[in-house]
């Protein structure tokens, strides 16, 4: 039996955001994010309904016409094939699971 950090999967870069798989089988897969104020994850398309959850800071998640603000213990359920971006407002972690 093993156990890990999540905060040591990905760190925070300076540059840019930082994501990577940090769980992964044939049914799901689990990605960290990692992101420093004002860094943005562009507008992008997922092929499969997913979860995004806040594990720290605070992020606007943008969808269409739509912005909601996430913070800190807050999820929400991402439809496939619908634009999206995410742009951090303050040192963030986020886990997004399909």
């Amino acid at each position: 039996m093993k156990k890990n950090k999540l905060a040591e999967t990905i760190p925070f870069m300076d540059t840019k955001l930082n994501a990577g798989p940090f769980y992964n089988n044939e049914r799901f897969k689990a990605v960290t994010i990692a992101m420093k104020s004002g860094q943005i994850l562009p507008d992008h398309k997922t092929a499969v309904e997913a979860l995004l959850y806040c594990v720290e800071g605070e992020g606007i998640f943008s969808m269409e016409e739509e912005s909601i603000t996430l913070s800190a213990g807050e999820y929400m359920t991402i439809p496939a094939e619908k634009m999206h971006k995410l742009e951090a407002l303050k040192q963030s972690r986020f886990i997004l699971i399909r």
